[in-house]
């Protein structure tokens, strides 16, 4: 079954600087606890390797596993970061 492969990009403008946002943007895990998203976990494969500091990762909602190979974020402080996810 080929995935789909979906792309998101956000904007927004604010009257606050980069700089005086920057702690609350890139404070992923403080975002994703906000936002009411499970524990993210290392998915458990013995033997699966992942290089170039890429990670295996994966939460349970509603019964439903997600999964999900991660890279490095990127960051470009105070403007922006990014990550590939698939």
């Amino acid at each position: 079954m080929p995935y789909r492969e979906h792309h998101y990009r956000w904007e927004w403008q604010f009257e606050a600087s980069p700089e005086a946002l920057w702690p609350y943007v890139a404070d992923t895990n403080r975002f994703n606890r906000d936002t009411g998203l499970p524990a993210v976990t290392r998915a458990a494969q013995p033997g699966a390797d992942l290089t170039n500091g890429r990670k295996q990762l994966q939460f349970h909602r509603l019964g439903v596993l997600v999964e999900w190979e991660e890279a490095p974020f990127e960051w470009v402080r105070p403007s922006r970061f990014g990550v590939i996810r698939r």
